[in-house]
């Protein structure tokens, strides 16, 4: 999925997608290359618009950590880079 943050509604949010019934806990946080977080979330719904502050960020790339507990208690984290292009 290409993400563009363009505001015309599609592709516009970063979030995870086919998050499964029975998650406990949940968080999602974003971080720069200078290790700043700039965006955390613990909603399932809410996904991150490409904006820091209300400014979209620069093109570079980025940081994504994710947290669930599953109805098991067992913890699973997500973790990656992504890069912002435009």
């Amino acid at each position: 999925m290409n993400l563009t943050f363009c505001a015309d509604n599609i592709n516009d949010i970063f979030k995870p997608l086919g998050i499964p019934e029975g998650i406990l806990e949940y968080e999602m946080s974003l971080w720069d290359r200078w290790g700043h977080m700039f965006f955390k979330t613990n909603d399932l719904e809410e996904g991150w618009d490409g904006t820091k502050e209300g400014i979209l960020v620069k093109p570079g790339a980025y940081v994504y950590y994710i947290r669930i507990k599953d109805f098991m208690g067992l913890d699973h984290v997500l973790k990656g880079t992504f890069l912002k292009l435009k």
